[in-house]
């Protein structure tokens, strides 16, 4: 099996979720304030904030775990879309259903405008993201990638994780 990030690309992204497993608000504004030009912090205790970066925006809204409220039924969506992955590879289903069930933290970002590509900074933001909170990046509605930007599982069960 071949790697799929070609076709994972960063370009005309315009949103994305971190499911994190690691809760750590203070990381998130210390990995976006790294990585962007400025930081706005909407709310004293950033319920959402907007990062300037060279190429344009990220709007980041964070929730917290919190059993019966939309979260959940987030999690539980994106739960079911993978548990019903005929995957190729099991532990990559097995990385992501425990990413999903060990989720404490959600990152709802939009991206403005559509990302660049690859050597888009926000796309690198994203990915920073993703790995600091031990996390995975849920993009284009199907596809779950990890900090390093690998293809952990798509909903056609490919990944990058193994050959």
């Amino acid at each position: 099996m071949g790697h799929r990030r070609a076709t994972l690309t960063a370009t005309g992204r315009t949103a994305a979720t971190v499911f994190a497993r690691d809760a750590y608000p203070a990381v998130v504004v210390s990995v976006v304030r790294e990585c962007a030009r400025s930081i706005l912090e909407h709310d004293r205790d950033w319920e959402r904030i907007e990062s300037r970066h060279d190429e344009g925006a990220l709007l980041i809204s964070r929730r917290m775990f919190a059993p019966g409220t939309e979260f959940s039924t987030v999690i539980l969506g994106a739960h079911n879309l993978f548990r019903n992955v005929r995957a190729r590879d099991d532990p990559a289903l097995e990385i992501v259903l425990s990413t999903l069930e060990d989720c404490k933290m959600m990152l709802g970002v939009g991206i403005e405008p559509p990302l660049a590509g690859e050597d888009d900074s926000r796309w690198r933001c994203l990915l920073d993201l993703a790995e600091s909170t031990a996390g995975l990046l849920f993009v284009d509605g199907n596809a779950m990638v990890d900090g390093r930007g690998r293809l952990v599982l798509d909903r056609d069960g490919l990944s990058d994780l193994t050959e």
